[in-house]
């Protein structure tokens, strides 16, 4: 009876044809990027022989021009619309798909692909935030952290294949053959916005500027919430990153394996996202489930210190994604909440830059902790398990604090 209670209350109804449109270009997108995301430090190098830190660096810098477009792109949506701003980068990203597809097949000199591949980052972090403020226009309010749970849902069925399929190709092929990939993806993706996509915000005539997209004093309670998403996010995405190279190299896993491992956890999420974001909406609400979210991640990565076996290492990555069903679709719809109507793009775009550089920290610490302590996996891992808890405790502190803005 409780799991019918936690699933009965859904209908797909609820939700306006441009929500389902914007979900599934977060699918295309996410699926694309889990071809050959998992797999570039490992590309850089073993394949053109970088080490771990040299590598995260490209890494990092490709996540923090995504990071800092974030903002740019949510300026851009709130004054020129959600649907103009998704066909014109969406164009964008396809040409810089076929450039690195291109640059991988003949062996251009690695610094030559490390700037188209950041370049590429800064135009897919300018698409983001119309893509999620399309949810919020459309999305009934008491559904949106709903709305936001199946746009979690339909990123992990991109997980679940991406990784496994991009583990065996770059296990059997050329790595630019998982860009070819991305290519067709953002062709789709394209195609689907201009004809289907209706604009869900025309834009704003009134005054759009990074002055007021960076101002703290314009929502010190956005900014405040921001740091605290960016500590989460850099442990977040070490599973894309140190996770790949610790159990390749370290444990002597396989690519095929680790693609594998990211494909459990994706079928996991896909299975329990939905009743733990109906858990969340009926019981725990958003601050118990970033708490919960962010105390989970800490626990799972810090296990990852005493972890030998492939069969452990499945308990650990679905351990982690537990944090992930908790955290994802509640970090979004509380700022969802926050904004405006013609605040959305920007407040979206701010929270993705945060995201962002957490994202950007993430694998430089990560590569600088593996060059130093990749000896002693307890410490590797612990460091990035404080930073989870500390970020878990702040979250406590700042629903008491705002309780009131959060309705």
């Amino acid at each position: 009876m409780e799991i019918k209670k936690l699933l009965g209350n859904f209908k797909f109804s609820h939700f306006e044809t441009g929500v389902w449109i914007a979900i599934t270009v977060r699918f295309l997108g996410m699926f694309s990027f889990a071809i050959y995301g998992p797999f570039f430090l490992l590309y850089l190098s073993q394949t053109r022989g970088l080490t771990m830190t040299e590598a995260g660096m490209v890494v990092a810098m490709s996540s923090l021009a995504n990071a800092v477009s974030q903002v740019l792109g949510g300026v851009v949506t709130d004054r020129f619309g959600r649907r103009k701003s998704m066909v014109f980068f969406s164009g964008l990203d396809i040409l810089f798909n076929i450039a690195l597809t291109f640059m991988i097949a003949v062996s251009t000199p690695v610094w030559s692909i490390a700037i188209i591949y950041i370049e590429e980052g800064f135009i897919v972090g300018m698409k983001q935030p119309a893509t999620t403020a399309i949810i919020i226009d459309l999305a009934p309010r008491q559904r949106l952290t709903e709305a936001y749970g199946l746009a979690q849902i339909v990123a992990n069925i991109g997980w679940i294949i991406g990784p496994l399929l991009g583990g065996f190709m770059f296990s059997s092929f050329s790595y630019s053959y998982l860009f070819a990939i991305a290519v067709l993806t953002s062709i789709a993706c394209f195609i689907l916005i201009l004809a289907a996509l209706k604009e869900s915000y025309t834009g704003t005539k009134g005054k759009t500027s990074f002055h007021t997209a960076f101002s703290i004093k314009a929502d010190r309670a956005l900014f405040t919430y921001i740091g605290l998403n960016l500590m989460v996010f850099i442990a977040y995405v070490q599973t894309v990153n140190m996770y790949s190279v610790f159990v390749v190299n370290k444990l002597g896993f396989t690519a095929i394996q680790y693609g594998l491992l990211l494909t459990i956890a994706s079928a996991f999420a896909v299975i329990f996202q939905y009743p733990v974001t109906r858990m969340v909406a009926m019981r725990l609400g958003d601050k118990n489930a970033l708490f919960l979210g962010s105390f989970i991640f800490g626990l799972g990565y810090l296990s990852l210190g005493w972890i030998t076996s492939f069969a452990w290492s499945v308990a650990a990555i679905v351990f982690i994604t537990l944090g992930e069903l908790l955290f994802v679709p509640s970090a979004s719809s509380t700022v969802g909440r926050l904004a405006a109507p013609d605040q959305r793009g920007r407040y979206m775009g701010l929270l993705g830059t945060g995201s962002g550089v957490g994202i950007a920290i993430g694998p430089l610490l990560g590569g600088a902790l593996f060059d130093v302590a990749s000896g002693t996996p307890p410490l590797m891992w612990g460091a990035i398990a404080v930073i989870a808890f500390v970020a878990s405790l702040g979250f406590l502190r700042w629903f008491a604090a705002y309780k009131n803005r959060i309705i």
